[in-house]
């Protein structure tokens, strides 16, 4: 008699082997699915600090009042009148004379921002944000609130810039 040797797995191992495989995923796939979603949050929030400290250096390179507003809906170019909703983009001009907050003929613009990702809205305490020409605020104080919809945690932002000038970010929850 000669004996054999077992080559492979069992249809038992096999089954052991899946059961653990799969009970590994259940625990991982929603966090991981977590962590994907706060990390898209920080992603924005930094682009919106970028956004706000390149209107800031402007600001200071030209010693003049640059201007942040919430896009219109039929014109990427101009400000949404008294919209407290940037969630469609928003516009960077210069805002040399007028009505503070206002774009006018004369402003030049010097970048349009692209809408939010799908689920997330972006929301504010105020129309406009103005960077005097020392790169403080030459409007009020304002918070920006970066919102995924729907929320679950901690995943939310607040962007909160003071009159120095200078944003910082802050958790917020749902």
């Amino acid at each position: 008699m000669s004996a054999h040797k077992q080559r492979g797995l069992s249809l038992l191992e096999l089954a052991v082997v899946v059961t653990i495989a799969s009970v590994l995923a259940a625990v991982a796939i929603p966090s991981l699915r977590q962590q994907l979603l706060d990390n898209q949050v920080t992603a924005q929030s930094s682009a919106i600090v970028g956004a706000l400290s390149m209107a800031r250096m402007e600001a200071a390179s030209r010693n003049a009042v640059v201007t942040l507003c919430p896009v219109a809906a039929d014109d990427t170019t101009k400000c949404e009148a008294g919209s407290l909703d940037w969630s469609r983009g928003w516009v960077v001009f210069t805002d040399a004379d007028g009505v503070l907050g206002q774009r006018d003929a004369s402003d030049e613009v010097l970048q349009i921002f692209p809408a939010l990702q799908t689920g997330m809205s972006l929301g504010s305490d105020g129309a406009f944000i103005s960077f005097a020409g020392t790169g403080t605020l030459a409007s009020a104080a304002i918070k920006l609130e970066l919102r995924r919809v729907p929320c679950a945690g901690a995943e939310n932002r607040d962007i909160i810039i003071r009159l120095g000038g200078h944003p910082f970010v802050k958790q917020a929850s749902c």
